[in-house]
C-alpha cells in the first residue's frame, strides 16, 4: 500500500522531481512547484500551531496558498465565504474543513483527512485522465469542495492550476485563448452562460466536469453539439467531491445519468430509495458529532 501523502508532500515531491513545471498560475502571476513550494513556507511561519481548524476568508489565492501553508504546518485548513463565532476541535485526522450548503436542512461542517482527499484525487484522475502538462481552469469557489479537489487533483498529477477569481464567462474565454486548457469544473448555470456568449472551447479541452446541479438534456444536446467534452458528475463535500461520473463509455447519455462509482468506493439504494455511499473517499464525519466507522454506509 502506499503512503498517504498530505498536499504539502504532493507539492515537495513535485518540487523535488520537476521543480521548474508550472504548478499555479493566477492571473499574471506564475508559480513553479519550486516556488509554490517556498511561499507556502513563509507562510506556514505565520501560522500558530494547534489543533483546531485555521479558518481562513479572502480571495481564491489566498485560499489555495492558506489550503498549502495549513498543510505544511499539519493544521486542519477551514476555508470560509463568512466569519465564524467560535471554531470547534477536528478530528485528529483532519486535514481540510468544508461548510455545507444546507441544502437539506442546517449547514455542517464537514471533516476530510488526507486519505480521504488523496483517494479522491486519484480516483477522479484515473477516471478523468490527468497528468504533467495539463492545465485545469478553476473557476469555482476554494470555500467549497468542488474548487478545493482541484488543488489536490492537480499536485497528485503534477498538473497545472490556472486559478480564476470566480466565473467570469470573458477572464474564461481569453484564457483559452491564451493557455491550452485540458480540464474544468462549471454547474451547469456557467455552462448555459458560455454557451449564450457563444464561448468555444479549446481544442486542448478533453474534460468538461459538470456538477452542483441536474443537468437537463436540452443542456447536454447543446453543449455537446459546441464540442463541448462534457462529464456530468455527482459528488458532495461528504465524499470529497466528486465520487461518479459519467464518460463517453458509459454509453449514451441521459438526464440524470453520472455514470459508475470512482475508484474503490461504492453506490447503492436503500429501502427508502435513498442513495448509499462508502469507500475511502467518505468523510471522518461532521464537526461536533461522533466520528463515522471506516466502513459504514453514508
Amino acid at each position: 500500500m502506499k503512503p498517504v501523502l498530505s498536499l504539502a508532500q504532493l507539492i515537495d515531491r513535485n518540487a523535488a522531481a520537476t521543480p521548474d513545471a508550472a504548478a499555479l498560475i493566477a492571473g499574471e502571476i506564475r508559480w513553479t512547484w519550486q516556488s509554490l513550494l517556498d511561499d507556502a513556507r513563509q507562510l506556514a511561519a505565520q501560522i500558530p500551531a494547534a489543533t483546531t481548524p485555521y479558518a481562513c476568508q479572502g480571495s481564491s489565492l489566498d485560499l489555495a496558498l492558506t489550503a498549502c501553508a495549513c498543510s505544511i504546518r499539519q493544521r486542519p485548513f477551514w476555508p470560509l465565504d463568512q466569519p465564524l463565532a467560535q471554531l470547534p476541535p477536528a478530528p485528529e485526522a483532519a486535514a481540510l474543513i468544508i461548510s455545507t450548503s444546507g441544502s437539506e436542512g442546517q449547514a455542517k461542517a464537514v471533516a476530510l483527512s488526507n486519505a480521504n482527499l488523496v483517494s479522491a484525487a486519484l480516483a477522479a484522475n484515473q477516471r478523468l485522465p490527468l497528468g504533467s502538462g495539463d492545465i485545469w481552469l478553476a473557476c469555482l469557489p476554494l470555500y467549497h469542495i468542488g474548487g478545493q479537489a482541484i488543488l489536490w487533483r492537480c499536485a497528485q498529477a503534477g498538473a497545472t492550476v490556472l486559478l480564476h477569481e470566480g466565473f467570469d464567462a470573458s477572464a474564461i474565454a481569453a484564457d483559452f485563448q491564451r493557455y491550452p486548457v485540458t480540464h474544468i469544473s462549471l454547474v451547469p448555470a456557467m455552462l448555459a452562460r458560455l454557451l449564450e456568449m457563444a464561448i468555444k472551447p479549446p481544442s486542448s479541452l478533453r474534460h468538461a466536469i459538470i456538477g452542483g446541479a441536474a443537468l437537463s438534456l436540452t443542456l447536454y444536446e447543446k453543449a455537446s453539439a459546441a464540442g463541448w467534452p462534457l462529464n456530468p458528475s455527482f459528488g458532495m463535500s461528504e465524499s470529497s467531491a466528486q465520487i461518479a461520473t459519467w464518460t463517453a463509455a458509459d454509453g449514451s447519455w441521459q438526464p440524470g445519468l453520472v455514470g459508475t462509482a470512482l475508484g474503490e468506493n461504492e453506490i447503492s439504494i436503500d429501502s427508502t430509495g435513498r442513495i448509499r455511499l462508502r469507500g475511502p473517499q467518505i468523510m471522518l464525519g461532521y464537526l461536533g458529532q461522533n466520528e463515522r466507522h471506516k466502513d459504514e454506509w453514508f
